[in-house]
């Protein structure tokens, strides 16, 4: 199991950062995405990497118009 932390610059409110969890949920090899609502900015995604990149969930946030940072792997 590998983890990604990444930033979002904009500010989401809980809806939206429950909309992109389930987003990125969806992609095949992705076992959780872990939200604080203290730090609305920050996301950690578990993920196995024989499945999934890091480059496909942040692709799939700039298609929705936000702008993500890979902050740690």
């Amino acid at each position: 199991m590998h983890c990604v932390h990444i930033h979002i610059h904009e500010t989401l409110n809980p809806e939206a950062l429950a909309t992109v969890r389930a987003e990125l949920m969806a992609v095949r090899g992705v076992d959780d995405v872990e939200l604080s609502l203290r730090e609305p900015h920050d996301l950690l995604v578990e993920y196995d990497p024989r499945r999934a990149h890091p480059m496909e969930f942040m692709d799939r946030l700039e298609r929705r118009g936000i702008h993500p940072d890979v902050t740690a792997c």
